[in-house]
C-alpha cells in the first residue's frame, strides 16, 4: 500500500509540474493575442448601419482631445448638365443655412460653440461637411449635425447671401469667358491623345468631361429657392450618406445619440451619384519614360500593378519603404550622391504606380539609377529573412505610432470604409499586416516586379554639356528665323532674276504686319498638330506604342529630342512654302510684277493684258495675294494673257493700278 500511494504521490506531482507548464503556455498564448489586438489602432472602430439606410462609423479614442464629425452625401456636379451645373455646390452652401440658429448659420453658430474648424465641400460624385470641436461637446455637435442636415428652414434671404458667396467663389462670368473654353475645347479635339499610363498601360477609358465652368458662373445667378430645395429633397436623405465620429467619447451613449437624432429620419429617396466602377486590366509592356532638359534631374524606378489584393498592396509598400531606407543610407549618408530618396506612388482607383524617388547631380544621378536597379534585382534574386523582417519591423509604425489626434483617428475609419466598400472585408488594414509571412513577402514581389510591368521615368537636366537642350532650342529658333525670312531665295537662285533688287523700279506692301503675324502663327500651330498627329499616327499604328520615342533612354533619346526639333522646323517650313504661302510685299520691275513673300510670284510685263478694280467676293479668295483686316475691301485684278486672274490687295488699289500702270504704260 506504501508503494502505491508513492507511486500516487509521484503521479500527482508530475501532474501539477504539467498543468503549470499547461497554464504558462496558455498565458503567453494569451498574452501574444491580446498584444496583438492592443497593437490594432482600428480595434475600436465600430461600423453599423440605421433602419432608414444611413451608414455610420464611430471611433472613440480617450487620447483624444478633440472630436471630428464628417458627413457625407452621395451627390455632386456628375448629377449636373450645362443648365443645372454647380447647383449641388449652391445646396451645399444653402446647407450651413436656417433662420432658426444665431446670424442665420450653421458655420458660424457651431465656431461660435468652440469648433477649431467646420466647412463643407463638393466634389464630382460626393458633398461633405466636417467639424472638428472640443471632446466635452462630441455628442452635441452630433445632435446639430442631425438639425442642420434634416432640419431646414430658409428663405428667399439665405439664398441670395449664399449665391453671393459662391459667386465671390467661383468668380463673376466674364464675356471671354465662354469663346475662351471653346477655343480651349477646340485645341483639346484637334490635338492627338496624349500618352496616359491609366488608359494606355491599365486599358481604363478617358475620364468624361464635365460641362464648362463659366456654366457654374452664369447658373449661379439664375437658381431659385425651389430648385435648390428640390435638389436638396432629392439627394439628402439617410440612405445616401455616411456619417463617421472620432474623438474622446463614451462610444454606447454615442450610438445612442447617434440613433436618437439619425435614427428617426424617416426621409427616403433614389436618386445618387454614382462613381463608375473601374477594372484595370494591366497589359504587359514595361513603361520606361525618358525625358531630357527638365528642371532637375529625377528619377521614378518601381512597378505597376492592380491593387486586386490588399495584402500585395500592403507587402509593396513595406519592401519599397524598406528599399528606400537602405538606399538612403548607402545614396546619402555614405556617398551623398542625392539629397531625397523615399518610397511614393500614385493610382487611379486600383489602378497604381509605386516607385523608389530619388534625385541627384548629373554624374552621380546616372549611378544612382544603376543602384536603385541593381538593388531590386539583387532582393528579387535573393531577400533575406532578417531584412523582411526589418522591413516589416519598420512599416509597423505606421500602426503602433499613429496620434491619438481626431484627424488621425478619421484616416483609419476611411481605411476601414475603403476596405468595406472596395474589398468587403471587414478585417483591419493591421490584421492584414500581421498575417503577412516570409513566403507571401517573396511571392508578391516575385510575381510583381516582373520585366513588364516594370515603371521608370528619368528626368535628365541635360546629356552632353549644361543647358545643352536650352541652347539647341534656342538655335532651332534662330534657324528657323533665319530660313523663314529667306524662303522667298529659292525662287530667286531658282532664275527667277526678274525680280533682282537691281531692276525694282516700286515696292508696295499688299499685307498687313499684324494680320501677317497672327496668319504665320496660325501655320506654326498647325504645322505643331500635324507633327503631332504625324507621331501620333507611326508610333500608334507603326511601333505600336505611342509613347514609344520616350521610352528609349540615352543617347538615342537625346538624339531623338534634336530631330524631333529639327523635323518640326522643316515641317513648318513647308507647309509656309508649299500649303500657306504668304505674300508681304509687290515690287515693279522692268520686266514685270513680283508678289514677294514665302515665294516669288513673277508675273512678266507681257503676260498682262489688263488691270481693273474689282469688289471682294468669297470666289477671289484663293486667287488673292496679301492679307489684310480689312478683307472686303476692293481689290487690283490682274488679267493674264492665258485667261487667268489674280487679286492684289492693298489699302489704296486706286493708287496701286495707277503706279504700275504708269511703269508699264
Amino acid at each position: 500500500m506504501r508503494y502505491s500511494a508513492s507511486v500516487n504521490l509521484q503521479l500527482m506531482e508530475i501532474s501539477v509540474r504539467n498543468m503549470k507548464y499547461i497554464y504558462l503556455l496558455f498565458f503567453f498564448v494569451s498574452f501574444s493575442l491580446n498584444a496583438g489586438i492592443e497593437d490594432d489602432p482600428y480595434k475600436n472602430i465600430t461600423y453599423m448601419q440605421l433602419d432608414n439606410g444611413l451608414q455610420v462609423y464611430i471611433l472613440s479614442d480617450d487620447k483624444a482631445k478633440n472630436t471630428q464629425i464628417e458627413l457625407t452625401v452621395a451627390v455632386g456636379t456628375d448629377v449636373e448638365n450645362e443648365q443645372t451645373f454647380g447647383l449641388s455646390h449652391l445646396v451645399e452652401h444653402m446647407v450651413f443655412r436656417d433662420k432658426r440658429v444665431p446670424h442665420r448659420d450653421y458655420l458660424d453658430y457651431i465656431k461660435e460653440q468652440g469648433a477649431s474648424y467646420m466647412n463643407g465641400y463638393t466634389s464630382r460624385y460626393k458633398t461633405g461637411y466636417s467639424a472638428t470641436i472640443e471632446s466635452e461637446k462630441s455628442f452635441w455637435i452630433v445632435e446639430m449635425f442631425a438639425k442642420m442636415l434634416f432640419d431646414k428652414e430658409v428663405e428667399l434671404e439665405d439664398l441670395v447671401s449664399e449665391k453671393g458667396a459662391v459667386q465671390t467663389e467661383i468668380g463673376a462670368y466674364e464675356w471671354m469667358d465662354k469663346p475662351f473654353e471653346y477655343f480651349v475645347n477646340v485645341l483639346e479635339m484637334l490635338a492627338p491623345p496624349q500618352p496616359d499610363i491609366y488608359r494606355d498601360d491599365f486599358s481604363l477609358a478617358d475620364i468624361t468631361a464635365q460641362p464648362a465652368y463659366f456654366n457654374q458662373k452664369i447658373n449661379n445667378q439664375t437658381f431659385t429657392l425651389e430648385e435648390v430645395m428640390s435638389h436638396y429633397e432629392t439627394y439628402y436623405y439617410p440612405a445616401n450618406m455616411i456619417l463617421k465620429i472620432a474623438g474622446n467619447f463614451d462610444a454606447l451613449k454615442m450610438k445612442e445619440q447617434v440613433q436618437k437624432y439619425y435614427g428617426s429620419i424617416e426621409k427616403k429617396g433614389t436618386e445618387k451619384a454614382i462613381e463608375p466602377i473601374e477594372i484595370p486590366i494591366l497589359n504587359q509592356l514595361p513603361y520606361h519614360l525618358f525625358l531630357e532638359g527638365t528642371a532637375e534631374n529625377a528619377g521614378y524606378i518601381g512597378l505597376k500593378y492592380v491593387m486586386d489584393d490588399y495584402t500585395k498592396y500592403l507587402i509593396i509598400n513595406t519592401y519599397l519603404d524598406n528599399l528606400a531606407l537602405r538606399l538612403q543610407q548607402n545614396l546619402r549618408n555614405d556617398l551623398g550622391h542625392t539629397y531625397s530618396i523615399y518610397a511614393s506612388g500614385s493610382n487611379r482607383g486600383k489602378a497604381r504606380v509605386a516607385y523608389i524617388y530619388f534625385d541627384g547631380l548629373h554624374d552621380e544621378f546616372e549611378t544612382n539609377i544603376i543602384a536603385v536597379r541593381q538593388a531590386i534585382n539583387d532582393d528579387l534574386e535573393y531577400l533575406s529573412d532578417e531584412t523582411i523582417d526589418e522591413a516589416l519591423k519598420e512599416y509597423k509604425k505606421h500602426y503602433t505610432s499613429i496620434e491619438h489626434d481626431s484627424a488621425s483617428l478619421m484616416k483609419l475609419i476611411g481605411t476601414s470604409q475603403y476596405l468595406k466598400e472596395e474589398f468587403n472585408s471587414t478585417t483591419s488594414s493591421y490584421q492584414f499586416f500581421k498575417n503577412i509571412n516570409h513566403k507571401d513577402f517573396r511571392n508578391v514581389l516575385k510575381d510583381a516586379f516582373v520585366e513588364e510591368h516594370q515603371y521608370a521615368v528619368i528626368s535628365r537636366e541635360y546629356h552632353l554639356f549644361p543647358y545643352d537642350i536650352s541652347i539647341l532650342s534656342l538655335c532651332s529658333f534662330v534657324m528657323i528665323f533665319i530660313m523663314y525670312f529667306r524662303l522667298y531665295h529659292f525662287d530667286v537662285v531658282a532664275g527667277k532674276a526678274a525680280c533682282a533688287y537691281r531692276n525694282i523700279i516700286m515696292s508696295r506692301r499688299i499685307s498687313n504686319r499684324f494680320v501677317g503675324f497672327f496668319y504665320i502663327i496660325g501655320i506654326y500651330y498647325v504645322s505643331v498638330f500635324l507633327w503631332s498627329w504625324i507621331k501620333y499616327l507611326t508610333l500608334t499604328y507603326i511601333m505600336g506604342n505611342n509613347a514609344y520615342l520616350y521610352s528609349i533612354d540615352v543617347p538615342y533619346s537625346y538624339i531623338w529630342t534634336i530631330s524631333d526639333m529639327v523635323l518640326g522646323i522643316v515641317l513648318f517650313l513647308l507647309l509656309c512654302r508649299y500649303v500657306f504661302p504668304y505674300y508681304a510685299r509687290l515690287v515693279v520691275t522692268k520686266e514685270g510684277i513680283c508678289l514677294i513673300g514665302h515665294r516669288v510670284k513673277t508675273i512678266l510685263q507681257e503676260d498682262i493684258v489688263a488691270l481693273k478694280i474689282v469688289s471682294w467676293k468669297p470666289t477671289t479668295l484663293l486667287k488673292s495675294f496679301g492679307l489684310s483686316m480689312l478683307f472686303w475691301k476692293p481689290l487690283l485684278e490682274v488679267s493674264l494673257a492665258n485667261g487667268s486672274k489674280i487679286y492684289i490687295r492693298n489699302k489704296n488699289v486706286q493708287h496701286l493700278k495707277e503706279d504700275i500702270e504708269k511703269h508699264f504704260i
